[in-house]
């Protein structure tokens, strides 16, 4: 009789500590690919390479940003953004790359100075290929829908 009651609930954790536990897997490679794309943007890479640069640290999880040609994949569910400090101490130049219908604002601080870049990567986490394993038990307040990861790096240009 207690195996009975026990048994969903332990069903349940398991899936979710799954879940979490891919969730910080792709936090960490997506904050290694924030770095990696700052480093080289502040080498004066183009956006589009940037972007090639995410797609190349990220693909490794299933998350695409770029097609093989380089071109940005629509509903990918992610977007990066690129700030360049103005040299005349100007607001910063906002570029960006992936899927316009990410919602990804530029970060509030700290600001980015003239001698700096930053590059933020933001991913839609109720998009494929991100594991929703709780959704299927109904527990929608503990599910990624509407759910995003956004994840910031910046440097000072070389």
């Amino acid at each position: 009789m207690e195996f009975i009651l026990v048994t969903p609930i332990i069903i349940v954790l398991t899936w979710a500590v799954f879940q979490y536990g891919i969730l910080l897997l792709v936090r960490q490679s997506v904050t290694h690919a924030a770095t990696v794309a700052a480093r080289e943007a502040g080498k004066g890479e183009p956006i589009d390479v940037i972007g090639r640069v995410v797609d190349n640290v990220l693909v490794v999880h299933c998350l695409d940003i770029a097609d093989e040609n380089g071109d940005p994949i629509p509903n990918s569910g992610m977007r990066v953004l690129l700030e360049t400090g103005d040299p005349l101490g100007g607001s910063p130049l906002v570029q960006s790359f992936g899927d316009a219908s990410v919602e990804c604002d530029v970060p509030d601080g700290p600001d980015v100075q003239p001698d700096e870049v930053r590059v933020t990567v933001c991913i839609d986490l109720s998009k494929p290929p991100m594991c929703n394993f709780l959704f299927n038990f109904g527990l929608t307040e503990l599910t990624f829908e509407g759910k995003r990861l956004v994840i910031s790096s910046l440097v000072k240009k070389e």
